[in-house]
């Protein structure tokens, strides 16, 4: 694997050498008479080889084609990232809160780590408090800090709007009537409760509204499909 890697790179240095070069015959930088004289030529041509040939030259004694090819130099940034997440819940973040309980920007934060690294029982902890924290101010993003609370509760309970979650989206609907998240998750809800045609109603309304290729639509049209199949399958399984 790494074979093929060292040509493709060997071949682009190649490339990029004849550009270069060409780039500054063309300017001047060793034109002769107003042409680019022969030697420039043969500098140009004499890169372009012993550059990628010297790059295998240094490989062949010294490379190692057993090992797996450059993706696998990348398969731990994400544990890397989280790690990092993890460190930066602790410091400096966890220090502020414990500072001033009612720093938003630090809230926020910790509830966002929390929900990266899967803890989404702590990231409600801290979505809560950022809610309330925001209400006092009353703070312009109250409603997004109330939605993402939502679904994080949604995660937390394993894909399943909980009477919690119904609260937080009710509340948001309160502060913004046309939500889209917000009414989706709640005619999800109706869904999960056996009734999937409610559900269904409310999604098409639903679509028929925002721009015709806003984000949210392709999960609302997935859930309807869902919703769909669950009513054909209570129909050929009448209890």
């Amino acid at each position: 694997m790494m074979w093929g890697f060292y040509i493709v790179a060997s071949a682009l240095t190649a490339g990029v050498v004849i550009k270069i070069m060409m780039t500054l015959a063309n300017r001047g930088r060793f034109r002769h008479a107003g042409a680019p004289a022969g030697i420039d030529r043969q500098l140009s041509m004499a890169l372009a080889v012993i550059l990628p040939l010297g790059a295998l030259a240094v490989y062949l004694p010294l490379g190692r084609p057993d090992l797996p090819s450059s993706p696998a130099i990348f398969s731990n940034i994400e544990e890397t990232y989280l790690r990092q997440e993890a460190l930066m819940k602790e410091r400096p973040y966890q220090i502020l809160v414990e500072q001033n309980p009612d720093d938003l920007g630090a809230l926020l934060q910790l509830a966002t780590i929390n929900f990266r690294t899967g803890d989404f029982k702590q990231s409600v902890k801290f979505y809560k408090r950022a809610v309330v924290q925001a209400q006092k101010t009353d703070n312009p993003l109250l409603r997004v800090y109330a939605v993402s609370l939502g679904e994080v509760q949604v995660l937390a309970s394993n894909g399943a709007v909980g009477d919690d979650a119904i609260g937080t989206f009710e509340y948001v609907r309160t502060l913004y009537p046309e939500s889209p998240i917000a009414r989706y998750y709640l005619a999800l809800a109706k869904a999960q409760r056996g009734d999937p045609a409610a559900a269904i109603a409310e999604w098409e309304a639903l679509l028929g509204e925002g721009a015709p290729r806003a984000y949210w639509k392709v999960q609302v049209r997935d859930a309807i499909g869902k919703a769909r199949a669950q009513l054909k399958g209570a129909e050929k399984n009448p209890d």
